[in-house]
């Protein structure tokens, strides 16, 4: 059995989904959109929205879709995805991008249980939490000089 992330946004699924893939050595394996046509679903902007689409992150599939219907409120209310990076400096790079245009909830730094971990929601609304596992600690003062 597998289970996948599915994600629902707004309107910025492939934009959500290519930067995920960039950042995180990812691929993004399909993307399929709403059929066009007479009465065709359109973004405000008259793009496309996505039906669905796949992304590969390691081993993992996360898959995503732009729901706009109007009866959605905050559909990622609930859920948070963990990102398991070993290389603290990689988690700190990657957390801060993350960051970008988002909300830190709790800035990445060393933990008890981590040699850094860190709780942002991107722009996108995607809750995230970098985890870089205690092994690592042996990197812990280059990880405090990098700034995100």
């Amino acid at each position: 059995m597998q289970i996948s992330p599915y994600l629902t946004f707004d309107g910025t699924c492939e934009e959500a989904f290519r930067l995920y893939a960039d950042l995180m050595g990812g691929e993004v394996l399909s993307i399929k959109y709403y059929p066009e046509g007479d009465g065709a679903l359109r973004l405000p902007d008259g793009r496309m929205p996505v039906l669905a689409a796949r992304l590969r992150l390691g081993d993992d599939t996360v898959i995503g879709t732009d729901d706009i219907s109007p009866w959605t409120h905050n559909p990622m209310a609930g859920v948070r995805l963990q990102a398991q990076i070993n290389d603290p400096i990689e988690a700190k790079r990657i957390f801060g991008k993350l960051c970008d245009g988002g909300q830190v909830e709790m800035p990445f730094e060393p933990t008890y249980w981590a040699a850094g971990f860190g709780i942002c929601r991107d722009r996108f609304g995607v809750c995230w939490m970098v985890n870089c596992a205690r092994e690592s600690d042996d990197r812990a003062d280059e990880l405090r000089a990098v700034n995100y």
